[in-house]
């Protein structure tokens, strides 16, 4: 079955195990990339200098769509949900990195640092149909070209400034 209407293809890849197919909507694609600057009071200026302490690895914030007819009749929206919910685990070490790619974007390997799986639909029994999961990742490792980010509607590498 297609993908719903307004979603694309898209996977995740959990280091060393599963890959999870899911839908993704590319509205709700959101970089984000921190530095960290200090400022230390002086007497002789009305604001002090900057001084640059380094930077914090960018985020990626995702919303992604599971739904059984993405995966055939007889899987389970809550297999995928919780080998998700298990990355974030780690159990008893720390979380596996995920790589999240769709169409010819593809994300440096990332850290899970938070999920949230909303259940929307449900068959009789109570079993969901579909989930929506909201997912932040953080850069585990470095991009290529380091310190660029895709666009994501015209896959275009642009300098982040």
């Amino acid at each position: 079955m297609p993908v719903p209407q307004g979603f694309q293809n898209a996977k995740l890849q959990i280091e060393g195990g599963d890959t999870i197919q899911c839908a993704f909507n590319p509205e709700t694609y959101t970089i984000s990339k921190t530095n960290v600057w200090t400022y230390k009071p002086n007497q002789s200026k009305d604001w002090p200098d900057p001084e640059f302490g380094g930077g914090l690895p960018m985020t990626y914030k995702l919303t992604l769509l599971l739904d059984t007819s993405l995966q055939g009749p007889d899987k389970s929206v809550k297999d995928d949900a919780n080998k998700l919910m298990g990355a974030m685990h780690g159990n008893g070490s720390a979380p596996k990195f995920v790589e999240f790619s769709w169409g010819s974007v593809k994300l440096p390997m990332a850290a899970p640092v938070s999920i949230s799986i909303r259940y929307a639909m449900f068959r009789p029994n109570g079993e969901p149909i579909r989930a929506f999961v909201d997912l932040e990742l953080a850069q585990a490792k470095p991009s290529t070209p380091a310190g660029q980010a895709q666009n994501p509607t015209t896959r275009a590498i642009s300098g982040l400034r």
